[in-house]
């Protein structure tokens, strides 16, 4: 039976790959329904162990989503499925296609956008990013408009090029934004807890709020912590939601250590010793030896957020396979 598991099984799972129980408990497609869809229309296209048994990987399990999608609306399986095979096929040329035009556009609405900021003009910013939001979608106005933007004002303000209030003025405008966002997204009540906050002493909660944002857009179930969440907050918080992943950030190589040292004392923990432990943040980026002092004990999620969701998402998933 698919069900047993062996050492094959563990291996793979850390490599990204899930045996076939965990991806019907992901998908809500029962297990025979996705045997025979594999038989039949060639979807999805499991690996196998030297055992013979399924794994199916996170491109699989997007594939069977997108599928469900087209099913809701009155689609066959068959030709679900078929039209989802070719839609894949054309997908990285489509995917080259869309980032070219994505990092045009949001390089055309970065500017007045910095400008509106240092202006203190609210209602100019706001309408650049609601014209940003609506072309190019939720994810890629966070990463090619608003978070750009956000560092330039920095530089802006550092060169003397802008005031500390059109920084701070820029900061609570998106912040407020994201959050109504956060509120407003899926909650995945029935799914994993993650833990995202900004590390000890770190003031710049916006990476880590649009991580937690991600994550609830993948349908996680993300709760944000906010600035500065020290070990003490891990500790009180931890026990009370026994959360199966925890992700800080940090924004200045100060902050990084600190969160370093907080994620080696939390993997210490007797209650966090099966809790996956994640970081990220641009210090991380530049010091391979920050990197080298959580390795195997956390997870880094590199400089793109897309990208550390993607991962944070998986980390995630994983912790299905103990449920």
């Amino acid at each position: 039976m698919e069900n047993s598991r062996g050492p094959a099984d563990d291996a793979a799972q850390k490599l990204g790959m899930y045996p076939i129980r965990v991806v019907a408990k992901q998908t809500g497609i029962g297990a025979h329904t996705l045997r025979s869809w594999e038989r039949r229309y060639g979807l999805p296209r499991p690996s196998r162990t030297t055992g013979t048994h399924r794994l199916y990987d996170v491109e699989d399990i997007a594939l069977l989503r997108r599928v469900q999608q087209l099913i809701l609306t009155g689609t066959p399986p068959g030709r679900a499925c078929s039209y989802v095979l070719t839609e894949a096929a054309h997908a990285p040329r489509q995917l080259e296609a869309d980032a070219r035009a994505g990092a045009a556009l949001g390089g055309a609405l970065r500017n007045p956008l910095v400008e509106a900021f240092v202006e203190l003009c609210e209602e100019c910013a706001n309408r650049v990013l609601s014209e940003a939001f609506h072309l190019l979608g939720p994810e890629l106005a966070l990463t090619e408009v608003v978070l750009p933007a956000l560092a330039e004002l920095g530089t802006a303000w550092k060169e003397g090029r802008a005031s500390v209030a059109a920084e701070h003025f820029g900061s609570t405008l998106i912040r407020a934004r994201l959050l109504s966002a956060f509120e407003g997204g899926s909650r995945g009540e029935h799914q994993p807890v993650a833990l995202v906050g900004a590390g000890p002493g770190d003031q710049h909660e916006i990476p880590a709020l649009v991580l937690a944002l991600l994550l609830r857009r993948r349908g996680c179930r993300a709760m944000f912590l906010g600035q500065s969440v020290p070990l003490e907050a891990l500790c009180d918080i931890i026990p009370r939601k026994r959360p199966n992943l925890i992700c800080l950030t940090a924004s200045t190589d100060g902050t990084a250590a600190a969160l370093v040292d907080t994620l080696l004392q939390a993997r210490s923990l007797p209650e966090a010793a099966s809790i996956a432990l994640a970081y990220g943040g641009l210090p991380f980026g530049r010091d391979a030896g920050l990197r080298c002092r959580l390795e195997g004990i956390a997870t880094y999620l590199g400089d793109d957020l897309l990208v550390g969701a993607d991962k944070a998402s998986a980390l995630l998933s994983q912790t299905i396979t103990a449920v």
